[in-house]
Parts: C-alpha cells; structure tokens; sequence
C-alpha cells in the first residue's frame, strides 16, 4: 500500500493537514506533509522570488527521498506543483490527486483558469504587492473565500497562515507531455460549496483531464480541516485503487 505526501496551496503551509494526518496514519500510512519554499518564517522576506520551478524542485526532492511511489496530493494552488512533479518524476508517483486544485492542461497558469472563475469570492480579498512580487489574503477573506463552511476551530487555523503568498507561481505556465504526466493515475476530490475555486471551475478543469474518478464533498476550500473524514476517506480509496 502506498504513502501519502501531501503539498499545500497558498496561503497555507504544511500544518494545513494537521487534521487529516491522524486520519490517514490510522489505516497503516506514512504522510509526509512538505512546506514549499516561500512559506516558513525563514523564508519570508524573499517569498517574492519563488518561482513554480522552485516549488516543484521542492515536491521532486521529496518524490527522490521516498522509498517507494507514492500518493501524491495537492490542495489549491499545489494542484499545479504536483502536476509538475509528475512531469519530472512520473516513476515516482503512484496516483496524483487534486484536492480542489487546479489540474492544468499543458501551457496554462493557475491565472488562466481563476481568471475565468465566476463563483469566486477571493479576488476582491487580495492585497497585491508588486514590486515586492507577493499577495496577501485579509482574514475577512479567509473566512469568505476559503472558510465558508468551516468551524470555529477549522478557521483558527486557516487564520493563524500570515506568511506572504509569492505571485510567480500563480502565472507560471507548464509543460506537461502524455508521456510523462499523462501516464500517472488522477483523482479529484471537489468541494461543491468552494468560493475560492468555484465547483464549476473544477469541473471544467476534470473534463478537460480526465481523472480515473472524482469524489465530490459538500463544503469549502479548505476541506481537509472542514470536511476531514470525508477527505480521508476520499484518500483511503484511491490508496486501495492503486495498491
């Protein structure tokens, strides 16, 4: 049975899937949850330099350091660095998922998709500092956006992220080949009630590629805190589907 190695979005960090950790190691897995350059204190005062290569150069490591294949998972923003992983590690990816992410076709950015994304609300919550090349999201926009379903608790921690977002990697495009991204499984977990990604935008972005099956969850961006059974439980069968 494969282990899991989980990739945050923006805005977030590794302890985005302190919830959902338990859950998994519960069923015999091993989790790594990885925190991407840019989004740690220690990084922060040059998070407007990294780029997508970064990221995924961050996701490859992790792929080159696991034993075996694993599951690979990305939330948001880290559906495009997983997919980027896969291209330069696709023997080393035994299924990728989208955890309402973006899963993109080859030559398109994150922006090129949320650009067209009607049923967001998160736009009008970002504070864009060009010339330090970052974005912030205000916390009444936490709870719009991204938290809309959540708890008292599961918002606490989407609310306790105040590291800079880096711009780069949300108009940085990708070169995905058949050969090589095309040739790992892919699931996709949507979240139905999502004012961050809105459900229509993720469904047009599975149709486009298709994935091997889609679990739908009813609630909010930030599903691992507020729909944390059911996204395990999402998780556990594509792990059963790929042993």
């Amino acid at each position: 049975m494969h282990d899991y190695l989980l990739v945050h979005g923006a805005f977030s960090d590794a302890s985005v899937w302190q919830t959902l950790i338990p859950h998994l190691e519960s069923s015999g897995a091993r989790v790594t949850a990885i925190t991407l350059p840019g989004h740690s204190a220690s990084d922060t005062a040059s998070a407007g330099g990294v780029t997508m290569d970064a990221y995924v150069a961050s996701v490859v490591a992790a792929l080159d350091a696991a034993a075996n294949p694993v599951i690979l998972v990305g939330h948001s923003l880290g559906g495009m660095t997983i997919s980027g992983a896969a291209q330069a590690r696709p023997e080393k990816v035994a299924a990728l998922v989208y955890l309402c992410a973006a899963l993109p076709e080859s030559g398109k950015s994150l922006l090129d998709y949320t650009s067209t994304d009607t049923q967001s609300k998160l736009g009008s919550h970002l504070e864009v500092d060009a010339e330090r090349g970052i974005v912030r999201v205000s916390d009444a926009g936490k709870r719009e956006a991204l938290c809309n379903r959540s708890d008292a608790a599961a918002t606490s921690i989407a609310l306790s992220f105040a590291y800079p977002q880096p711009l780069q990697p949300f108009a940085t495009p990708l070169a995905l080949t058949p050969e090589k991204f095309g040739s790992v499984a892919r699931y996709y977990i949507t979240t139905t009630d999502d004012h961050a990604i809105g459900h229509e935008l993720q469904q047009r972005m599975y149709d486009a590629r298709p994935c091997a099956r889609v679990f739908p969850i009813d609630t909010d961006h930030m599903a691992m805190l507020s729909a944390t059974a059911d996204v395990a439980k999402a998780l556990g069968d594509v792990r059963t589907m790929v042993a």
